[in-house]
């Protein structure tokens, strides 16, 4: 067992961000396809165990050795990737706090040229440490030698919600495999997914004023008016930094005459760079 500081009381904070099932699920789905290795098209497989009250997320992605797992622990640590030039959708590696938002338990187990390591973290340990105080992490196995190949599996266990909606999931990752190359491929059980892209029947793009440029870039922003009404997981504009998706909003149109034929997307590089330098969490209006 190891202990590792900065998490705690932010990390439960940070979980209270992933709302839903589905926010929580694409967490790790989209960490998958990010960390793969070149040459390699990224597959991520998603199990939903109901009766258990678990789900699976493994992925054929370059794995964690232990002292990649060990930072993987750590709350605030800056992204490796990014640190190295590569930019990510992570910044200061939260990500790990989302299973905590609908479940009590957290195991990672990770291959990474032929060694094993795998972490548990549960909500039991992370409630009775004192402010200030470092929050154990159970590490069960440390490179261990394997003949398996290379990749990372996320089990969240103990779920506390009544049911998962496993439909949800479902649309969820396919509307943002919009945004992903086609060779990549993610399963919910048996199910395959594919981003269905809505007809349109309109499409208008906007650019920023001077003054907004000063702050946003020269960005665009583009909505479109669908064929016909969309389901909620669709409709909204997505919000992009450096091709990464942060949130979708209707920028306080939701429940508006016809907001439910809207959808569109928008890139803002500048929304990276913020959340770098001052070490905050930007949430945007809307839905996740």
């Amino acid at each position: 067992m190891f202990s590792v500081g900065h998490i705690g009381r932010d990390l439960l904070q940070s979980a209270e961000h992933f709302r839903t099932d589905r926010a929580v699920i694409w967490e790790y789905v989209a960490n998958g396809l990010q960390y793969h290795s070149p040459g390699v098209p990224p597959v991520v497989r998603v199990s939903i165990d109901d009766k258990r009250k678990m789900m699976r997320v493994s992925d054929n992605g370059c794995g964690m050795d232990g002292e990649d797992l060990v930072h993987f622990f750590t709350m605030h640590g800056e992204n490796r990737e990014r640190v190295a030039g590569r930019v990510g959708r992570g910044l200061f590696g939260t990500g790990k706090s989302a299973a905590f938002a609908i479940a009590n338990s957290l195991r990672v187990s990770s291959v990474k040229a032929g060694r094993r390591s795998v972490a548990l973290l549960t909500r039991s340990r992370i409630e009775s440490a004192h402010d200030g105080n470092e929050v154990p992490v159970d590490l069960l196995e440390v490179e261990s030698p394997t003949t398996e190949p290379s990749g990372t599996e996320i089990e969240i266990a103990e779920i506390h919600l009544k049911k998962v909606d496993r439909a949800a999931i479902i649309r969820h990752i396919e509307q943002h495999l919009a945004h992903y190359p086609q060779d990549v491929q993610v399963y919910v059980d048996h199910h395959q997914c594919f981003f269905k892209a809505p007809e349109i029947a309109e499409a208008q793009q906007f650019r920023p004023s001077d003054e907004e440029r000063e702050v946003l870039g020269d960005v665009v922003l583009t909505v479109n008016v669908a064929r016909g009404p969309l389901e909620d997981d669709v409709r909204g504009i997505q919000i992009f930094s450096l091709g990464n998706w942060h949130e979708t909003t209707l920028a306080g149109c939701d429940g508006k005459e016809m907001s439910e034929y809207l959808f569109g997307e928008i890139d803002v590089p500048g929304v990276s760079s913020i959340m770098y330098h001052y070490n905050i969490y930007i949430k945007m209006p809307g839905r996740s």
